[in-house]
């Protein structure tokens, strides 16, 4: 396989961690703030994408070194659809069962 080739795919990758790290990040923010009211959710709804603003773009300058690249921006979306997909039901499972 050639050299960049396998550098793309290890970029797809990356992306697509970077994306299910961020859509985890914003899924726990979500079920901890359904248990809070008031202002105190509002907090935790700009802590979480502060948060998930701090994960993403050092992730994207550590692992991809910046250049966005239409794999890049695929690979995140499809991390997040996986996540969606696959994890945030049983997050939120495990969410309502600690009450």
């Amino acid at each position: 396989m050639a050299p960049w080739l396998t550098f793309d795919l290890w970029r797809f990758a990356a992306a697509c961690l970077l994306g299910m790290a961020v859509v985890f990040v914003l899924d726990l923010g979500r079920h901890v703030r359904r248990r809070l009211r008031g202002h105190a959710g509002h907090l935790v709804d700009v802590l979480s994408w502060f948060v998930a603003a701090s994960v993403f773009f050092p992730g994207l300058y550590a692992a991809l070194a910046l250049e966005l690249r239409f794999a890049v921006v695929l690979g995140a979306g499809m991390g997040g659809l996986l996540y969606v997909w696959l994890a945030s039901e049983t997050v939120g499972l495990w969410f309502s069962r600690r009450r």
